[in-house]
């Protein structure tokens, strides 16, 4: 998805059913880094963003019985290489967290 697609799927309350349906790693990162500049431009500040990440990052992690610290080690190609549906598991589960969080901002200064 392009920059512009992302935006629009976000302010059209559409992007979380889209996120679900893509199976690449590669896409789900390209949105993932839209969002999380995204929502620093809202005013989140990094920490608050970081924060609500590491813990959707953990809830993942503690699902699927991997120790937290082993995955934060794991970039995006060692965790697809290690499990492709963990890798989309993280990835989505990190983009529904900046949603909400772009969407509690966005109602918040609107």
């Amino acid at each position: 998805m392009e920059e512009h697609e992302i935006v629009a799927a976000l302010a059209e309350n559409r992007l979380h059913e889209e996120v679900d349906a893509i199976e690449q790693t590669g896409a789900l990162h390209g949105i993932h880094q839209v969002l999380f500049s995204r929502a620093l431009g809202l005013g989140i500040p990094r920490a608050e963003l970081v924060r609500r990440i590491d813990d959707a990052t953990f809830q993942v992690a503690r699902s699927s019985m991997l120790d937290i610290n082993e995955l934060k080690l794991m970039n995006r190609k060692t965790l697809e290489g290690y499990d492709p549906k963990l890798a989309r598991d993280v990835y989505r589960a990190q983009i529904h967290v900046m949603i909400d969080a772009c969407a509690e901002a966005a109602a918040n200064a609107g």
